[in-house]
């Protein structure tokens, strides 16, 4: 590529046109997922209250090759452009149409320019590719997400304990479970509020680690079911015609992301989390689906479903350098933290805030 033909922009107010390109190069990018989409975007902007936003866009020629929605925040206490709705994000939230090495140096050159910069949750091999154009930048681990290769036989990884367990209470129970699937084609209103009335009866809201409570998380998955349902699929399971537990989740190329769990905790006895998703596992095995990406955090949990993970990382910039040292002191005192506190059930405390060298 001719770096001479690229452009920059900077989009304070998107329009027709522009979301049109965006869909385009969505399904051309070498990186698409659901959480660099428009339609993520536009579920983040009818949720929260962002104000103005800055949509940086490059262009090769006439043709859009890299989107990255920022705004105005701060982090540590120094005001930054960083990524919207980082809350809910668990992938890379630029798009471009491919991790080519004029690209991305002439786009972040473009944004390191005048900015101090926090973009979370990037992918390693953008990661890894940033770093090396831009040695003066600072990548922090944060987040490890478990991850099944669906192809072949996804459930030989399994912990043959965890695996043995599932299998007994099946064979014990077949006629009485049901899995049923929600997407596009579904009533996702009903499904949501199925959902909320799950977590409200589960373990998670027992241990204060439910997310439905808040008004906010309600109205932004609400959001994500009207502009983003094209996405969405949710494999629930039923009981004896009861659901006792669902699994919320995104589709998308042939990646399924599992983003939201929870069960009913009186039927927990019989494992309904994990057996929600040894089923959706197995139902993923008949279709042209490679991987099924568990989200952030290694618990105990998924590390029953799978040795594999992949890493995502928080990217960190500015020219002065008194920002970036306490940038540095801020995730060398939350790495010792990890260390020194580790949460029980989780290998997290070996991964998170490590620095990319």
């Amino acid at each position: 590529m001719n770096t001479n033909k690229y452009r920059t922009d900077i989009i304070t107010e998107i329009d027709d046109d522009l979301i049109k390109q965006w869909n385009n190069l969505w399904e051309e990018a070498e990186n698409s997922t659901v959480f660099n989409s428009y339609q993520w975007f536009e579920a983040c902007l009818n949720t929260y209250n962002i104000g103005s936003y800055e949509l940086y866009v490059c262009y090769y020629d006439k043709r859009l090759v890299m989107v990255l929605p920022l705004c105005s925040l701060r982090y540590a206490g120094i005001k930054v452009l960083g990524t919207i709705c980082n809350n809910f994000l668990v992938d890379t939230p630029f798009l471009a149409e491919k991790y080519d090495t004029k690209l991305i140096k002439y786009f972040f050159g473009e944004i390191m320019k005048n900015n101090n910069l926090f973009i979370q949750k990037i992918d390693d091999k953008a990661s890894c590719l940033i770093h090396k154009l831009f040695p003066d930048t600072f990548f922090s681990l944060i987040s490890v997400n478990p991850c099944v290769h669906i192809s072949g036989d996804p459930v030989s990884l399994m912990s043959k304990s965890a695996l043995s367990k599932i299998r007994s209470v099946i064979k014990k129970n077949d006629f009485l479970f049901k899995l049923k699937v929600y997407d596009i084609k579904s009533d996702l209103n009903q499904c949501l509020k199925m959902m909320f009335e799950i977590e409200q009866k589960s373990s998670k809201k027992i241990h204060s680690k439910d997310i439905f409570s808040e008004e906010i998380n309600r109205v932004f998955f609400s959001k994500l079911s009207e502009s983003c349902r094209g996405f969405i699929r949710t494999y629930v399971l039923y009981y004896n015609n009861q659901p006792i537990a669902y699994q919320f989740g995104f589709l998308y190329r042939k990646t399924y992301a599992a983003y939201q769990i929870a069960y009913l905790n009186e039927y927990r006895k019989i494992f309904p989390g994990k057996i929600v998703l040894f089923k959706l596992i197995d139902s993923l095995t008949h279709e042209p689906i490679d991987m099924l990406d568990f989200g952030g955090g290694i618990s105990s949990f998924k590390q029953e479903f799978t040795p594999n993970y992949r890493l995502l990382y928080n990217m960190f910039y500015s020219k002065n350098m008194l920002i970036m040292l306490w940038w540095k002191f801020v995730n060398f005192a939350r790495r010792v933290n990890q260390i020194l506190f580790p949460i029980k059930h989780t290998r997290d405390h070996d991964f998170l805030f490590k620095t990319l060298s």
